[in-house]
């Protein structure tokens, strides 16, 4: 495998060409990936490996920018971004207010219990995290549904990017067709609503 240099900038700067010509830059290697995943997501292409394949072109197009690795790689900087965390804004943003269709109590604990043994269920919130990010995400989940408290064990979908503690709630998650990545296990309650 290849990894990066973080330290020699590409002499023409950092740019990728998409798989549909489309040529993107950014300031940084971050901020390269970025504005890719925001391209893909708005022409609803998968943002799976974006990161590697933006690796592969860099160093496809400046040799001397790479060297040989052994160890698992990443664009540099690319751990700062957490893809997750910013699906589930954006789900948290279409919700709406205190919606009514809401599930039974032992529904909500059988659909918690699917979830907390899916491969699929990732934390989006860390400690570590920016504060007044994950502050922003707590109003937000607080205008959904009032009173939050985060279900134990139960975090973030990464096929769906829902917040799981408030969709197991609903009757019904909106979840937009060009946002799912990947493929959810046989047991997911998510799309089937039951």
């Amino acid at each position: 495998m290849k990894r990066i240099n973080p330290n020699v900038v590409p002499s023409d700067g950092y740019k990728f060409k998409d798989t549909d010509g489309v040529e993107i830059s950014g300031k940084n290697w971050v901020d390269l990936l970025s504005n890719v995943i925001s391209y893909r997501k708005q022409n609803k292409v998968s943002t799976k490996g974006t990161s590697l394949e933006i690796l592969a072109y860099a160093c496809a197009r400046h040799p001397q920018l790479c060297s040989e690795t052994s160890q698992q790689v990443d664009l540099p900087g690319a751990h700062k971004l957490n893809p997750l965390k910013s699906r589930v804004i954006q789900w948290l943003l279409r919700t709406p207010k205190r919606p009514k269709d809401h599930v039974t109590k032992p529904e909500v604990e059988a659909r918690r219990q699917i979830c907390r043994s899916c491969p699929m269920n990732k934390p989006f919130v860390g400690a570590s995290e920016c504060r007044s990010c994950n502050h922003a995400l707590g109003n937000l989940q607080e205008r959904i549904f009032g009173s939050y408290r985060q279900s134990p064990g139960v975090f973030g979908c990464d096929v769906y990017g829902v917040d799981l503690t408030i969709a197991t709630w609903l009757q019904k998650p909106q979840v937009m067709n060009g946002e799912i990545e990947g493929v959810a296990p046989p047991a997911c309650w998510v799309i089937s609503g039951s």
